[in-house]
This record gives structure tokens, sequence and C-alpha cells, in this order.
């Protein structure tokens, strides 16, 4: 189930062959859809399910994270550091400081009038 479904959005990703305009709105579209619904629906199964369910259902949810890091820049360090201790992640331990900066970096890669990004952080916030 999980990987049939992460095929199928693989291929809607990467199923557009026409002008760069028409697939940037596509693969952004597939990423939305990821975080607004697959996403929060797979972790309330992942609490809802019986036990024989859950690992299925994670796995759904992880490959939704990776699916969305494709174009989300906060997905894709959440998905990367999944499996790292607690102790040595980066965003989500700063996340509440990190956020703008990685929206900002986000944004950039698709509006053409964002080019730069200044951030002024106290010394140690790095």
């Amino acid at each position: 189930m999980c990987n049939n479904l992460y095929v199928l959005l693989l291929q809607y990703f990467d199923s557009p062959k026409r002008d760069d305009k028409n697939r940037q709105d596509i693969e952004l579209q597939a990423c939305k859809y990821a975080i607004t619904t697959l996403i929060p629906l797979t972790e309330n199964r992942i609490y809802n399910c019986s036990q024989e369910y859950m690992p299925k259902y994670y796995e759904l949810w992880e490959k939704a994270y990776a699916f969305a890091g494709r174009r989300s820049l906060e997905h894709f360090i959440d998905y990367m550091e999944m499996d790292m201790p607690v102790e040595s992640r980066v965003l989500a331990n700063r996340r509440n400081v990190l956020k703008p900066f990685v929206f900002y970096l986000n944004k950039s890669a698709f509006d053409s009038k964002l080019q730069y990004i200044e951030a002024s952080f106290p010394p140690r916030i790095w």
C-alpha cells in the first residue's frame, strides 16, 4: 500500500513534460497536497489505528515527508533528521528561531523577486 501510493505520487510529480511554468505548478500542487493533507491524515491514522497497521501508516508518513521534502526545505530537513538522536538535530531543536529563515530560503527557490536573504541573530543562537 505505502509503496504504491508513493510511486503514484512520484509519477504525478514527474509527469508533466510541457513548459517549465506548468511543471513547477504541478510539482508545487503535489507537494502542497502531501503537506496539507497526506501528512496530517497519516499522523492521525498512526494514533487512531490498531497495532498491526501502525508500522504501515508510519512508513507512509515517512514517505510523505520524503515526497514533501522534494520542494519544501523544512520537510526535507525534518526527514533527514528523523533517525538522528534528539541532541544532534538542528532544525527540531531550534525551530522557533530558524523557522522564518527556512521559510524564506524555500521561498527564494520559487520566487524570482526574492534573491538574497539577510538574517541577524544573537551570537548564542548559532
